[in-house]
């Protein structure tokens, strides 16, 4: 089970975003705390902390919390009404996104599939991308591939890439198999039934 804590200056935001039942099954869930203000203390306790974006923006504490869950290996989900944007960084330990994706039926939904579920790889990208999660990583890997002259049947000329690129491929094998470019793109249509 992954614990969650979500931490919102605003606690009736919650409740005005999501709607009643939504609202009440998301307080309903034994591994998530929900809070209104932060304890720098007992974050590292959580697999999962979210975070309003203004509350650490106003308390100048960005920084020393992406440091302590960074080192620890958590996740650390930043969320805002002002952004337009849904983004992963930090290797994927990172995710800032609007506050609607994260009060919303798809969030609440995964947290309740991490009580059971042991997922402990790609999280962020599985709340953010659902079931497509993939997707990102596999299109990462043809652009790599078709970037380097990789062919439809035929991985590029080791020699033509770089240490970084050589990695990047090197994991993107680990994870998903030596694929060609014809199969990388033959499984992004079958994920999205194209």
């Amino acid at each position: 089970m992954k614990k969650i804590l979500i931490i919102d200056d605003r606690p009736m935001r919650q409740e005005n975003q999501l709607g009643k039942d939504l609202y009440d099954k998301l307080c309903s869930l034994d591994n998530i705390t929900r809070d209104n203000k932060l304890d720098i203390n007992s974050i590292t306790s959580y697999d999962i902390v979210a975070i309003h974006y203004s509350l650490l923006a106003n308390s100048g504490q960005i920084k020393e919390v992406r440091d302590i869950l960074s080192e620890k290996g958590k996740c650390l989900i930043l969320f805002s009404g002002g952004n337009p944007t849904n983004r992963i960084t930090n290797g994927g330990r990172e995710a800032f996104v609007s506050a609607s994706l994260f009060y919303s039926k798809k969030t609440v939904d995964f947290f309740e599939l991490l009580k059971s579920d042991e997922i402990n790889k790609h999280l962020l990208e599985r709340m953010l991308y659902g079931r497509n999660w993939k997707v990102a990583f596999l299109e990462r890997y043809a652009q790599l591939l078709w970037v380097n002259g990789a062919t439809m049947d035929q991985w590029p000329d080791a020699e033509e890439l770089n240490d970084d690129e050589i990695q990047l491929l090197n994991d993107l094998e680990k994870e998903f198999g030596r694929k060609s470019f014809k199969e990388i793109n033959e499984e992004i249509n079958n994920i999205l039934k194209i």
